[in-house]
């Protein structure tokens, strides 16, 4: 089934996105003005070695089925969206929400989108899981996942979830 995905950021959403046109998704990315203008008018070209084989081999957005297209910050809504992904690090997309970093040096931050929580558009979409032993007591990704789990959604409508951690562990 095709989903429509969103990418904050063109450089590594054009790397995501060569990957998941194939599967006919529609995709779109969000960047500055000059690489929209590009973006729409050219599509993406990426390069890419792969193992076994001699040289880059070359995706072409316009040979593929699925759909791209760009636009700024402002033109988006995250919520006409299946999946939000932040595929970036350009300073416009930065903000006050950057909290520092985990144990293992991954940024920790509130990431929005035209004024949605994107932690919480995913959780409540139930596309990813909030670790409980970690959050704030109150933390309002708590309720909103336990909403998401009572509704049935995303991965909460797998008879037996397994969060990432415990998959992590049994590997």
């Amino acid at each position: 089934m095709p989903y429509k995905i969103l990418f904050l950021g063109a450089s590594y959403g054009s790397l995501l996105a060569a990957k998941l046109l194939p599967a006919g998704h529609t995709i779109k990315l969000v960047c500055l003005p000059n690489e929209v203008e590009v973006i729409n008018k050219e599509g993406i070209r990426v390069r890419l070695p792969v193992k076994g084989r001699e040289g880059l081999v070359e995706i072409d957005s316009r040979k593929l089925p699925g759909k791209i297209s760009a636009d700024g910050p402002g033109a988006v809504n995250p919520a006409d969206y299946d999946l939000v992904a932040l595929a970036m690090m350009e300073p416009q997309y930065r903000s006050p929400g950057v909290r520092g970093t985990d144990r293992y040096q991954r940024t920790l931050a509130t990431v929005t989108c035209a004024g949605t929580d994107a932690n919480a558009e995913q959780v409540r979409r139930g596309y990813a899981w909030t670790y409980t032993r970690y959050a704030r007591a109150n933390s309002p990704l708590i309720a909103i996942q336990s909403e998401a789990r009572s509704a049935h959604r995303g991965l909460w409508s797998e008879p037996s979830p397994v969060a990432p951690w415990e998959w992590r562990r049994g590997r």
